[in-house]
């Protein structure tokens, strides 16, 4: 966005930087002097030590000329030896004395230094002088003299010397040092005046940025400000909403864009009209109270707030509308800011969605029903197709005939199944298969897998094993068993099914979470079958898959019972994994999340009689009663029963089954459920209120849904007996010895719900 800058803002900007300068300019002018002060005492210091260096020469000179190292050692040693060669050495090196003292004075002429020097200088001088009287008396002394005479004769003080060249160089040493002190602090002292000079220069400038920031801080603020309210301006006659401003008279103070399309109104009609206006006119009494409830209040209502609202537009059109309210200052008066949105197609569409949703329900019902009653209309037939070959089996046959009996057999059983693998899919995608968890022991859920497979395993000739751990063997598991068994059995009949040799090994564990609540049941099916390929991995679960190998080919199967099992897995929260190697075997993991109690010492005792139990009787004794309106399937329990050794009385309707039990009690009664006058349902609830049931009564149907069971352990059935019937299974049912509820049996008991 494009800003621009005030005039006011530029002058005072004018007026800080001109400040500014000002200041600055007067710092660096008085830097500049300090600059040249201490550029002439560095000058001065270099003039002084470049004059005084050749003293400290000719110093040195003159002490090693002078001292013991010159003029005094050889004169003494003259003395002493009266060697000419000393004599010699002696008066060379006070010639050079002389040359240094008067190189020295010469120096000391073009040096400024203290008046005291040039006294030394004189002293030196005429101690020179002595010494060269001394020497050329002790030349002219004879040779013959002793050393002690002539130095007794020409004794020369060297401590005078020395202390007069001491002095000297003291005097030039401390006058070069305070010198040199004097030009250090000089210039340590400009230094820091020009350091603190260009501080205060810096802070300045520092200050003069911070001014110029802050006047373009407020200007920008400013801006904002001004943008702030242009863009709120914006945002209002933007917004999606009709926005509407009312005053605590009702008066519409202010409206934007979508309001004038919303009501129909130009914006000079809608501004200064009362808002009651724009409602139907039933309603514009009762809106000046709600309006005033509303104002003398606090918060807001949101628009999912109230109940289906109408406006009216300026042609009287009626639209549908939500409404959210909130209270709001200007200029210090008290506004409501009504927000309207216009929800007429949103109606429309949630009407449309509800009529789809009611016609999907229906469709879904329909689909129920159709699946009910397919099933009944195919196991009714089924049962007779079974039956009858049940019953021709038992005749007198060859082995073609028998071969053919057991084809037509195992084709029917084959069809049950494809039955109720669709039957489950179909409940499972509709999300209507409920769970029903209850704590059950491993063995109800391990006895029937062993029962079942261990002979199918043995005929084959593969071993087959069941190993349950440690720590799952004392402890309750709350579930599905039901659910649980008909996974594990799926997966182990598919082991079996594809495993020529070597074995299939069932394990069961239980691995517990100390942070969790919830433990985790893992039963992991091991096999050593044909495997699957590595590329059918990612489909193995999906709906009527097969593995397309020439090893499987003569296995049958509709490719539903791994999605079946993986959608009730996932049905109890819990997750199934293949592992599998193509021609070594494959692996199914199953880990279903379970909650686990510690098993008590009578526990199992209790479990065992939730099951209910039969006297055992003689056969001929035991009074059964079956109500079937097909003529086919109460021929064949006819058949079977006499078979067995029983006596069975039947009914054609549901009218004659409650008449034989209200006129006698039967050890076990088989209802069809779907029957003319009266169906079975409706003759056990009439029957158990009456009490005319002594004994056990099971569901003869067709119909094994899960809501259709479920109804019929509410309506006082003991269990069920599906069609086509499991007639070994039925058998043992009349023998005392009902199985447990599994897909693999036809007849099912429930758990004993009265006293």
């Amino acid at each position: 966005m494009k800003t621009f800058v005030s005039k006011q803002f530029l002058a005072k900007s004018g007026i800080a930087l001109i400040i500014g300068a000002v200041l600055v300019g007067a710092i660096v002018f008085h830097t500049a002097e300090l600059k040249n002060r201490l550029n002439r005492t560095q000058a001065s210091w270099s003039a002084f030590s470049e004059h005084a260096a050749p003293l400290n020469e000719h110093l040195a000179d003159l002490s090693q000329a002078l001292g013991y190292g010159g003029f005094i050692h050889h004169f003494k040693n003259y003395i002493l030896r009266r060697d000419p060669v000393y004599a010699t050495q002696a008066s060379q090196s006070l010639t050079q004395a002389r040359e240094a003292l008067k190189s020295l004075e010469n120096a000391l002429e073009s040096s400024p230094t203290t008046s005291g020097a040039t006294g030394e200088v004189w002293a030196i001088r005429q101690i020179l002088n002595s010494y060269r009287e001394k020497f050329d008396a002790a030349l002219l002394q004879s040779k013959d003299m002793s050393a002690q005479a002539l130095d007794d004769i020409v004794q020369i003080d060297d401590d005078l010397a020395l202390a007069s060249l001491n002095v000297l160089t003291d005097l030039i040493k401390s006058e070069f040092a305070q010198r040199r002190t004097d030009s250090d602090n000089n210039i340590t002292d400009f230094s820091n005046e020009i350091s603190i000079d260009f501080a205060i220069a810096l802070l300045v400038l520092i200050a003069t940025g911070i001014a110029i920031w802050l006047l373009r801080r407020m200007e920008r603020m400013n801006e904002q400000v001004l943008a702030a309210k242009s863009q709120v301006d914006l945002l209002i006659d933007d917004a999606p909403e009709a926005m509407l401003f009312v005053n605590n008279d009702g008066i519409i103070l202010r409206c934007n864009t979508e309001a004038v399309t919303l009501f129909e109104y130009d914006q000079h009609e809608l501004v200064g009209m009362c808002i009651e206006k724009l409602l139907p006119k039933d309603l514009r009494k009762r809106h000046v109270h709600h309006r005033a409830s509303f104002q003398s209040k606090t918060g807001r209502r949101q628009m999912d707030e109230g109940a289906e609202l109408q406006a009216m537009t300026k042609s009287g059109r009626l639209v549908y509308v939500e409404i959210s309210l909130n209270h709001s200052e200007f200029d210090g008066n008290q506004l409501t800011i009504a927000a309207i949105r216009d929800v007429s197609m949103q109606r429309k569409i949630a009407h449309e969605l509800s009529n789809a949703r009611a016609q999907a329900e229906n469709a879904s019902e329909m689909k129920s029903a159709f699946l009910a009653n397919m099933s009944h209309e195919i196991r009714t037939p089924l049962t007779g197709l079974l039956g009858m070959a049940e019953l021709l089996e038992m005749t007198d046959l060859d082995d073609k005939q028998t071969k053919f009996i057991r084809t037509l057999k195992q084709s029917g059983r084959h069809l049950e199944t494809v039955l109720n693998d669709i039957l489950d899919l179909s409940k499972l995608e509709a999300d209507r298969m409920e769970l029903c968890v209850e704590p059950f022991d491993i063995a109800q859920l391990t006895d029937t897998v062993q029962s079942v497979y261990g002979a199918i395993a043995t005929g084959k000739q593969i071993e087959f094993k069941l190993q349950i751990a440690d720590e799952i063997q004392n402890r309750e598991i709350y579930g599905d068993v039901d659910r649980i068994r008909q996974v594990v059995m799926n997966l182990v009949g598919n082991a079996l099914k594809f495993t020529q040799s070597g074995g299939v090994e069932v394990m069961v564990s239980l691995h517990r979470n100390p942070t969790n609540r919830m433990d985790t049941l893992r039963i992991a099916v091991h096999d050593t079958g044909i495997g699957i390929p590595e590329n059918a991995l990612s489909d193995i679960f999906n709906p009527f898959t097969q593995i397309t190998h020439k090893r499987t080919r003569n296995n049958g199967g509709t490719g539903l019972g791994l999605s079946i099992c993986q959608r009730m897995v996932e049905k109890m929260n819990g997750t199934i994994a293949v592992t599998s190697t193509l021609g070594e075997g494959s692996v199914f993991t199953v880990n279903i999340p379970v909650k686990t109690a510690v098993a008590t010492p009578n526990s199992t005792a209790e479990a065992s009689t939730t099951a209910p139990k039969l006297r055992l009787v003689e056969p001929i004794k035991m009074s059964i009663l079956v109500a079937d309106d097909n003529e086919t399937n109460r021929h064949l329990i006819d058949a079977m029963t006499k078979a067995w050794g029983y006596e069975v009385e039947f009914a054609c309707d549901g009218a004659e089954a409650m008449a034989k039990i209200k006129a006698k009690a039967y050890d076990v009664i088989l209802l069809d459920i779907h029957m003319p006058k009266m169906d079975g349902r409706e003759v056990v609830v009439w029957a158990r209120s009456a009490g005319c049931i002594k004994g056990r009564v099971y569901a003869f149907t067709a119909d094994v849904m899960t809501e259709s069971i479920n109804e019929y352990r509410m309506q006082g059935f003991d269990g069920y007996v599906s069609k086509p019937v499991d007639w070994q299974a039925l058998h043992s049912l009349f023998e005392g010895e009902p199985p447990a509820d599994t897909r693999n049996t036809s007849v099912a008991v429930f758990a004993a719900r009265r006293a």
